[in-house]
């Protein structure tokens, strides 16, 4: 579960990092945080994939 609170804190220190960007009115800051975020966000969502199909395992070979 620790996991899954670092992975939400980090995906949220992207999100202000990007609403910071927006801010100051740099064209090309914001694209490079909206990469860094799509990025961040596949990562995230491979991640969430990885650790649905350990606790699938896990709960197979427990039960």
């Amino acid at each position: 579960m620790d996991y899954a609170y670092a992975l939400l804190s980090h995906s949220l220190s992207y999100l202000w990092l990007s609403k910071a960007t927006q801010t100051s009115g740099c064209a090309r800051s914001r694209q490079i945080a909206s990469e860094q975020i799509a990025e961040m966000l596949a990562e995230l969502m491979i991640n969430q994939a990885l650790i649905q199909n350990v606790l699938a395992n896990s709960k197979s070979t427990y039960a």
